[in-house]
């Protein structure tokens, strides 16, 4: 099974837990993109995907929140995770559904 784990990581919690995601499924191949610094993967090429990304004042990343929007379509075809790092556990779920809506 081909997985692609998209996250966006400034200061590097987002990038330990996408990394973690990866150790866990690593009978499977796997690629790490960090949007911050490679270019977007083709959607088309992978069975799984896993979005993350941290919250930083309210707000998902831009990047990440660009790729959604970019590959929406293609993205409610595929067998999909989400996650965000964020530091206000009594608003983990406003913050979840405000990123990934």
């Amino acid at each position: 099974m081909k997985i692609a784990i998209i996250y966006c990581s400034k200061h590097g919690t987002t990038g330990k837990i996408a990394k973690l995601i990866a150790e866990k499924r690593s009978a499977d191949d796997v690629d790490l993109v960090n949007l911050m610094d490679s270019d977007e993967p083709v959607v088309d090429q992978y069975d799984q995907i896993v979005i993350g990304g941290s919250i930083h004042y309210g707000r998902i990343q831009k990047n990440i929140k660009r790729f959604c929007e970019r590959n929406t379509d293609k993205l409610i075809q595929k067998d999909l995770g989400l996650f965000i790092c964020c530091m206000l556990d009594e608003k983990k779920e406003e913050q979840f559904e405000n990123a990934f809506p």
